[in-house]
């Protein structure tokens, strides 16, 4: 497996805060298929990509603030379909593509300030469903 968690296939909760990550290596978190809490904020990550995630279909929080986030590519949070709480906030997003949260339907907790958007298109987020 090309996942350096490969033998952790039980972890709950992963910390990667305040480190210099730049590059997210396609599959290197394909095994964690328990993985609740994933925190990659304060690194320098420029882009998320749809293979980031794949596997995380119990992931309910995911933190990636204070990144240089530029880009996030089509899919990239579709197999998240247990996601309560993202962080985006203060990277330098400044477009997002049209149902990149489309199926995102468990939200709570969603922050996104402190980027770079421009223009929010009527619908943007239509497709979250948002929970009280």
């Amino acid at each position: 497996s090309n996942s350096i968690f490969s033998f952790l296939t039980n972890l709950k909760y992963l910390y990667l805060y305040n480190n210099q990550i730049k590059i997210i290596r396609d599959l290197a978190f394909s095994n964690l298929n328990y993985i609740e809490v994933l925190d990659l904020s304060f690194n320098k990550i420029e882009e998320i990509k749809y293979s980031f995630f794949n596997n995380m279909l119990s992931l309910k929080t995911l933190i990636l603030n204070s990144n240089r986030i530029i880009k996030i590519f089509p899919g990239s949070f579709e197999k998240l379909i247990n996601l309560e709480m993202l962080v985006l906030s203060s990277n330098s997003i400044n477009n997002l593509e049209n149902k990149i949260f489309a199926k995102v339907k468990h939200l709570i907790y969603f922050k996104l300030e402190h980027n770079e958007i421009q223009i929010i298109v009527p619908g943007y987020f239509a497709d979250i469903s948002i929970e009280n």
